[in-house]
């Protein structure tokens, strides 16, 4: 739907102050990509326009903006956006002078750092009246006619499609495969991120002993909890890591450019050797954790100055026999009131994470996704199979296989060549290919499994994982299974 002209919102908003309803109506009814007004928004918002003299100015400079828009899935808002072929120019809008806003510009020169374009960012004060713009790092006081000047000469084609402008995968930093990108500090947090963090840091600065984040796949609590992680290394504690999985190269690259930050394994815990060294443990995919060892750390740290921060997620538990440890209850019994939901998938498009939500649930599958993202494709045989994966990791997929058995020998042992469920735990990647073969079925609908080589591997969960690793591009190789390949086709991908 096409953008706005500022003059237009301003008339609506000046006549209908009162009336928040009727202006949100409005810009929903006239724009796709403007959210809605919040009340002290408009009154900035008009002063704004006033301050501007839209009234007696040129009426086509005002044309191709957009209100709150948001870049999907990281839920970044610009106040006032227009983005044209030439140039990006971004207003936000205050009602008072705050120490955030000038951290705030810097935030949307780095999302706007995206866009091959000039751009120009100003701050508008309503309480004063005043215009600033930020260049090079400050805000420095403009008057209006600076900014009606760059309106007046960009004129050119104004773009429509926001979403199609900011490559969001930039934006998500994995500390484990964007390390470089994390280490350098050239990432943001989210709201979301950012809310919790703050919260963890309060319980920190009370001596806290116990703390948990708790949050599902895709919301970004592995960044959150390595940034937690670097922070306090930089005010000079001494952080011990604990990642319930394998160590991967992120991790080693870490360990060897973060002074005071030390990462092991699990398995490298066992023996809680030299932990009296550190001020603070940290436990990543903690609801893996075999419970012996997360008895045994509650007992030995009850003696430590340590406090610990853990970070589980109880959707994300691969085998049967971490269902029975009970790893979250435990935690949560021991964090009390300092337990922390991190919500909103930010890792995955929405249009794959609708697929993935459908496919486990086939009476889920009514949304208007074309889900162009995603590519399904179907293999007679293993060797089939096995040769659309490799095309695919030619293409620069990241080929995640279902983890096979140690002890027994299957056709997973076959397609194990890439990562595997488990070793891709806590990474991301834009591009994603994995496979569904015979032991995956539908019952009523669900996505349900046979038991595989490994008894205790809950099938649908290692699929899950693999498929919660994906930032952008998906494909799925069915393998010999013609029935659960004809059910995604009619049902999910041909809904209607």
């Amino acid at each position: 739907m096409k953008s706005l002209n500022l003059i237009n919102i301003f008339t609506v908003c000046d006549e209908y102050k009162g009336d928040l309803d009727l202006i949100n109506k409005y810009l929903s009814h006239s724009s796709q990509y403007s959210s809605s007004f919040k009340k002290m928004e408009v009154d900035s918002f008009v002063q704004l326009c006033n301050f501007l003299d839209v009234n007696i100015s040129d009426y086509s400079i005002f044309e191709g903006f957009h209100i709150n828009y948001t870049i999907p899935q990281i839920s970044k808002e610009f106040d006032v956006l227009r983005i044209s072929e030439k140039l990006a120019i971004n207003i936000e809008l205050k009602t008072t002078m705050t120490e955030k806003a000038e951290e705030q510009l810097k935030q949307n020169k780095y999302y706007l750092s995206n866009i091959n374009l000039p751009k120009r960012i100003f701050l508008f004060v309503s309480d004063e009246k005043i215009l600033y713009e930020y260049v090079d790092e400050k805000m420095i006081e403009v008057n209006k006619d600076t900014l009606l000047a760059i309106l007046l000469v960009d004129q050119s084609k104004y773009i429509q499609d926001l979403d199609s402008v900011f490559q969001v995968s930039k934006f998500l930093v994995s500390p484990l495969n964007s390390t470089e990108i994390f280490l350098n500090r050239e990432y943001f947090l989210t709201d979301g991120q950012m809310l919790v963090k703050k919260s963890i840091m309060n319980s920190i600065s009370k001596l806290v002993k116990y703390m948990a984040i708790d949050a599902k796949a895709g919301t970004g609590k592995t960044l959150l909890l390595y940034d937690i992680a670097i922070d306090l290394t930089d005010r000079g504690f001494k952080v011990l890591l604990i990642h319930c999985a394998q160590l991967c190269n992120g991790h080693k690259l870490i360990n060897d450019k973060v002074e005071n930050l030390k990462i092991i394994s699990a398995k490298g815990a066992r023996s809680f050797a030299g932990f009296d060294y550190y001020d603070f443990i940290l436990l990543d995919e903690a609801h893996r954790y075999y419970r012996f060892q997360l008895n045994q750390l509650v007992i030995k740290t009850k003696e430590l100055k340590s406090q610990l921060i853990f970070c589980l997620d109880d959707e994300q538990r691969l085998g049967k026999s971490e269902i029975d440890y009970h790893n979250s209850i435990l935690i949560k019994e021991l964090s009390g009131e300092d337990v922390y939901a991190l919500n909103g998938k930010i890792r995955t498009n929405k249009e794959i994470a609708g697929f993935i939500v459908s496919l486990y649930d086939l009476s889920k599958s009514g949304n208007s996704y074309d889900y162009s993202s995603i590519q399904i494709l179907f293999a007679k045989d293993v060797s089939k199979g096995k040769q659309l994966i490799q095309e695919y990791m030619n293409k620069e997929y990241q080929y995640i296989s279902l983890t096979p058995s140690v002890t027994n020998f299957s056709q997973l042992d076959y397609l194990d060549f890439g990562l595997t469920s488990h070793e891709a735990i806590g990474q991301e990647f834009d591009k994603v290919v994995t496979f569904i073969n015979q032991y995956f079925y539908y019952d009523d609908n669900l996505l349900l499994y046979r038991t595989g080589p490994n008894p205790d591997h809950m099938l649908t969960k290692l699929l899950f994982q693999n498929l919660t690793r994906v930032r952008e591009k998906l494909c799925i190789v069915v393998i010999a299974n013609k029935p659960l390949f004809k059910t995604i086709v009619n049902v999910i991908l041909n809904y209607k």
